[in-house]
């Protein structure tokens, strides 16, 4: 439960502006609401695959935050960089804030590996 999680870029989906095997260091969210869900910004999402239990974490950019009435939830849209490679939210829609689990604040060029993948 690292404040500032250092992340290994996998995949393309961010492609330029995020490459395989960059690292970033995000830090964590303890609000999720709409002073710290920034449009434009990118951040670490929690998903799940049907039948496993311990999320994977992607690497997206928010680019639509709405507020549920219904619910009391944030809701945030997440997009790609690179929408050829992406899976995001034009394929699972809107995603609960309490999945999104910190914001990048640093990306470091060089391509290392032994972190946490995203």
């Amino acid at each position: 439960n690292n404040i500032y999680p250092v992340l290994v870029v996998t995949g393309r989906s961010m492609y330029p502006n995020f490459q395989h095997g960059n690292l970033v260091i995000s830090k964590k969210l303890f609000k999720r609401n709409s002073d710290t869900l920034k449009v434009g910004e990118v951040y670490i999402i929690a998903r799940h695959k049907k039948g496993v239990k311990k999320p994977y974490y992607a690497i997206k950019r928010l680019t639509d935050v709405k507020y549920n009435e219904n619910t009391k939830k944030y809701l945030c849209y997440f997009l790609g960089d690179n929408p050829n490679e992406s899976y995001d939210s034009r394929q699972y829609g809107y995603v609960d804030s309490k999945n999104v689990k910190s914001k990048v604040i640093y990306k470091l060029n060089t391509k290392l590996y032994g972190k946490k993948e995203v």
